[in-house]
């Protein structure tokens, strides 16, 4: 059950709680309340009821007053009291369903906040029903079957233990795609090579990942370890299985959004193309196995590195394509800096959509150049803690905001990750991980 904070029962914060939930239910609802029924999300009565509706303080309320009501009742598509923990850490291990069973029955409540929290974004901005994005989904299926069946397998895992459909599932992990655009999450990536970092030989692999604060709460530090496969551990979206971080072979990736409307689903889906990275042995590897594919469903940048480089990639349906380093350090934001002219007017991107992606990649370049010789892990989170040209800063505030951030080293003894929850210049503590 999720109480409502008795700091929340004032009239002023009631009244914009249900303000927020009477619009999402005018304009979203209507088409997806058979989903948040299915996946058993409510809200509190104070939000269902009115702002009139004022709960007992705590210590007074009788237990069936204090939680949730039990009738079903339609509800808001994303968790409304914040979130006070580090993101959850979860580790799985054996087969691919094996895998997938754990990671979807450990975080079965934020994998169902997931769903509906999509759902929600794709109706109200790309005007799809979640049935409708269901069909979407059931497109990339026969081909993740057949090309990446350990992959499809790992999902099913993560939708039976879960409790939802393997088309929900599915529909995370091709959540880029099926939006065809209609929105993106915002990032600033960079690297620094071992050859550019110093005396230590160490390539620094780093970046601040924004998206919506609702979804804070859904995010997980996911360590996967699969039979006659490198270890993986990664920050990720909870249900979906690949994303940004490293592995015991010593390979890390970053990703950044990139906003463009050309779609193959015969090729591997964004966040399926940063697993398979993930489960590389190295930065050659990585980048091999992309050249192989011909690239991804959709657009996107891939920041990838091992202790002896790193590389930025530009992918998607068009193929693979190489970002120059400035600096000696790779850096990427939201717009696509490397496709050649010949293939840009084949390319149906949207350059306007984050109008402060060239403001946040011109700022990183010039703290990079200013910033003193030696590298290392606060000099970096120093970096990504900028908040010049808010509310669009490196790191953001807003509509938009950074949600987490991750550093990760790389040398010949091993690799290492520290991931801070929510913006770096706000202080947290980062949580370590390593092999």
């Amino acid at each position: 059950m999720v109480r409502v904070p008795a700091d929340e029962g004032c009239k002023e914060a009631s009244e914009k709680r249900y303000t927020c939930y009477k619009t999402l239910k005018e304009n979203i609802f209507s088409d997806n309340c058979v989903l948040f029924e299915r996946l058993h999300i409510r809200i509190p009565r104070d939000l269902a009821e009115g702002p009139d509706f004022h709960p007992a303080p705590d210590s007074t309320r009788s237990p069936q007053s204090s939680t949730i009501p039990s009738h079903p009742i339609t509800s808001l598509p994303f968790p409304y009291t914040p979130s006070v923990m580090a993101f959850p850490q979860i580790t799985c291990a054996g087969t691919p369903y094996e895998i997938g069973h754990t990671h979807g029955k450990q975080a079965s409540p934020a994998i169902k906040r997931c769903i509906a929290f999509y759902a929600s974004l794709f109706q109200s901005l790309a005007g799809r029903t979640w049935p409708q994005v269901q069909q979407m989904a059931s497109t990339f299926t026969p081909n993740i079957q057949s090309k990446w069946p350990w992959l499809y397998e790992e999902m099913k895992g993560v939708a039976d233990g879960a409790g939802v459909e393997v088309l929900d599932v599915v529909a995370l992990n091709c959540r880029s795609e099926i939006a065809l655009t209609k929105f993106s999450d915002g990032c600033t990536s960079l690297a620094c090579p071992s050859t550019t970092s110093g005396a230590d030989g160490s390539t620094w692999l780093a970046q601040n990942w924004d998206w919506k604060h609702e979804q804070k709460e859904n995010m997980i530090l996911l360590h996967i370890h699969a039979d006659g496969k490198p270890k993986i551990s990664m920050v990720t979206e909870a249900g979906i299985i690949g994303k940004i971080g490293l592995n015991s072979s010593g390979v890390g990736v970053c990703l950044n959004a990139i906003r463009a409307t050309n779609l193959d689903p015969t090729l591997p889906p964004i966040h399926l193309a940063l697993r398979l990275v993930l489960e590389s042995t190295s930065l050659n590897n990585a980048v091999k196995m992309l050249e192989k594919e011909r690239g991804v469903a959709g657009f996107g940048h891939f920041l990838i590195a091992d202790h002896t480089d790193a590389k930025g990639c530009e992918v998607g349906p068009k193929g693979v394509f190489a970002v120059d380093s400035e600096h000696g350090w790779v850096t990427h934001t939201n717009h696509l800096v490397a496709i050649p002219d010949t293939l840009k007017d084949e390319i149906d991107d949207d350059p306007e959509w984050l109008t402060d992606s060239p403001v946040r990649l011109t700022r990183i370049r010039e703290l990079i150049k200013n910033a003193p010789a030696e590298v290392g892990q606060e000099r970096i989170r120093s970096m990504l803690s900028d908040e010049q040209n808010q509310p669009g800063a490196i790191c953001r505030a807003g509509d938009l905001e950074t949600v987490f951030n991750i550093i990760m080293e790389f040398n010949k003894d091993g690799s290492m990750g520290w991931v801070v929850e929510g913006r770096p210049s706000e202080g947290q503590k980062a949580v370590t991980f390593g092999y």
